[in-house]
């Protein structure tokens, strides 16, 4: 191999490290200044902020919701999208809050908290673990766990895990490679900090009795996909 040729490789290599690292560094910039403001928008009063303790010790951040007059008396997680899509998530969690006596939002990891550390999909599962315990040490019992895009992963990972009354899956995300298959660039910016999910692989093995599947017409074969992988004691709906 030629001088010429070993140069080109290791320049490769090297700006791919430095573009990764740049983009890695962008990404908390971002969730550090643009994120707290997009949540102060979408998370709608009265709500409690809570401080709990992750499982490896640092900071993670809810909102609590309560509501004497719901007509269910229990509690439901929902677990946002990272990007914050404001019309959904407020429409959602109104509706959540009116039907549920208690509900939680929780937040990502290096949003609106003194916690910067990347929120890799592998360390978000983990902090979900945290977030249901904290609840179950209230005595409330948990019966609807739901999320969007990339929350729908995280509580579809959760459902595999506590049983449910009902799973809602939003415009689910399936894999980091279906996610981001058609945006190189965007992977490339992700690469150094992201965790693969499979969410067909959780969903098979869910302890929900009921799962919703609400997807817009685009969506509607990953919805599909997503149905054939249940086992026989979930209930399935699809919601366009």
């Amino acid at each position: 191999m030629n001088k010429i040729a070993l140069a080109a490789i290791l320049g490769v290599i090297v700006f791919t490290i430095a573009f990764g690292l740049v983009g890695y560094r962008l990404t908390q910039i971002r969730e550090r200044l643009v994120y707290p403001y997009l949540a102060k928008k979408t998370i709608s009063e009265p709500s409690t902020k809570t401080l709990i303790k992750n499982s490896d010790g640092t900071d993670g951040i809810i909102f609590e919701y309560n509501n004497a007059d719901a007509t269910e008396k229990s509690a439901a997680i929902f677990f946002p999208n990272e990007l914050l899509d404001l019309s959904l998530q407020e429409t959602k969690i109104k509706e959540l809050k009116q039907k549920y006596s208690y509900l939680v939002v929780p937040y990502y990891r290096g949003v609106l908290s003194n916690n910067t550390t990347w929120p890799r999909e592998v360390l978000v599962y983990k902090d979900a673990h945290s977030v249901i315990e904290y609840i179950k040490s209230k005595q409330i019992l948990v019966s609807y766990i739901g999320g969007d895009r990339l929350g729908s992963a995280v509580a579809s990972y959760l459902a595999s895990k506590y049983p449910v009354e009902k799973l809602e899956l939003i415009n689910p995300w399936i894999s980091t490679g279906e996610v981001f298959g058609k945006a190189p660039l965007l992977y490339l910016l992700q690469f150094f900090g992201w965790d693969d999910f499979d969410t067909l692989k959780t969903l098979s093995t869910t302890l929900a009795k009921n799962v919703f599947i609400q997807v817009d017409k685009e969506s509607m074969s990953i919805a599909e996909r997503l149905q054939k992988v249940l086992p026989s004691t979930a209930r399935a709906e699809l919601m366009k």
